[in-house]
């Protein structure tokens, strides 16, 4: 799997905020700590 990086201008501080950016379910939102 290669991750992609996308960075959105209104930010999205939420896994649903995310999931919505993107267009995809709220469950295939993945958070890490790096």
């Amino acid at each position: 799997m290669e991750p992609e990086i996308r960075r959105f201008a209104q930010g999205t501080k939420t896994a649903a905020d995310a999931a919505a950016a993107i267009g995809c379910e709220l469950g295939q939102i993945v958070k890490s700590l790096v």
